[in-house]
């Protein structure tokens, strides 16, 4: 195989390779966003959500189509976070209400 050929089939396997690690960045991303709205929303449904929580998803959004993945992804972690943390608040206030009921 001729040098040229050699050259031209490393650039393009990491092309493909580069394409390919955004195309599933974006994906892990989109999938963890989901799952960080499915949780606030679940937790609003039992009206538990969280104050901030919903500003936090849409700026993370927002600065991952700008670009900014870093702070895109830090912002989705803390609103992920505060997603889990108000679902499992709700759930404990429904089982513990009644051990502060006197009887």
């Amino acid at each position: 195989m001729s040098t040229h050929k050699r050259l031209f089939m490393i650039c393009f396997g990491v092309g493909l390779m580069t394409l390919l690690s955004a195309e599933a960045a974006q994906l892990n991303f989109d999938t963890q966003w989901q799952k960080a709205e499915d949780l606030r929303l679940r937790a609003a449904l039992k009206g538990y959500e969280w104050r901030d929580t919903e500003k936090i998803l849409r700026r993370s959004r927002e600065e991952y189509e700008a670009g900014n993945k870093a702070q895109a992804l830090s912002l989705l972690s803390q609103g992920l976070a505060q997603s889990d943390a108000a679902l499992a608040q709700a759930t404990r206030e429904e089982n513990g209400w009644k051990r502060r009921v006197i009887e």
